[in-house]
């Protein structure tokens, strides 16, 4: 009898453990606008290419609200373990650090059409759809309170220089915005960004908002099955060997 030399393979589909896998998402904003302190509500800065944050000289409050559509680029039932907002400084009336302070807007809010002459820092002429001082959208519905609705304690700090890019700090609070905003995305009306509105002459001028100067940084953890094993037997081994491969889906936007 001829000696028998092949190996048996053997296929099978296994039920094994579930296991972690890691995801890290880099979002742009899926919507944006500043609103302009202004008794009639009238003035926004919808498709600028410019945000603002601060107190201008005159003085006039500047506020930012940034939005991002997290549950459609975060895989569903994840877990957020990460996040970061980064904003860039294009221009400064003050040459320190400024604390750049993300509240979580309470209210859903619009973009519209209107675009700020200039630099934007005055705001252009509001168009149907925008978020003002005084409007969610113009120009029939209301914040409840001028200057947009929002938590009163910050979900995240971010210290912006003169110029450059920085990034929030570490924030449980953040943190828990987002995963709110992946399992409940009717309640992601995203961050209004203030400063402490204490001085004149601090504001910010942040962007250009159009080329992904707003971004924010997502990592989550989700599961998935390692299904195949492979077994091969051999007639000069009294017991099976096995490999296992696993691969996980990186998930980009």
């Amino acid at each position: 009898m001829h000696a028998l030399t092949q190996n048996l393979l053997v296929v099978c589909l296994a039920a094994t453990p579930l296991l972690p896998a890691q995801t890290t998402v880099v979002l742009q904003c899926a919507q944006d606008n500043t609103l302009y302190e202004d008794a009639a509500g009238a003035l926004s800065n919808g498709l600028g290419n410019s945000l603002f944050v601060g107190v201008t000289g005159q003085p006039g409050l500047r506020r930012a609200l940034v939005q991002f559509d997290v549950a459609t680029n975060v895989p569903a039932g994840a877990r957020i373990v990460a996040a970061e907002l980064t904003i860039t400084s294009a221009q400064s009336s003050f040459g320190g650090v400024l604390n750049v302070n993300g509240h979580r807007a309470l209210a859903a809010w619009g973009e519209g059409t209107s675009v700020a002459p200039g630099q934007g820092g005055g705001g252009g002429t509001a168009s149907n759809g925008d978020a003002t001082w005084l409007h969610t959208s113009f120009p029939s519905t209301f914040w409840t309170s001028a200057g947009g609705d929002f938590s009163a304690a910050a979900s995240l700090v971010i210290e912006t220089p003169p110029n450059g890019a920085a990034s929030s700090s570490p924030s449980t609070a953040m943190l828990a915005d987002v995963q709110s905003w992946l399992d409940n995305p009717a309640t992601n009306h995203g961050w209004l960004l203030k400063t402490d509105e204490a001085l004149a002459f601090m504001t910010r001028r942040h962007g250009p908002v159009r080329v992904g100067h707003q971004l924010l940084q997502i990592k989550s953890r989700d599961f998935f099955y390692v299904s195949h094993k492979t077994f091969t037997y051999s007639p000069y081994q009294s017991t099976f060997s096995n490999s296992q491969d696993s691969s996980s889906t990186n998930f980009h936007c």
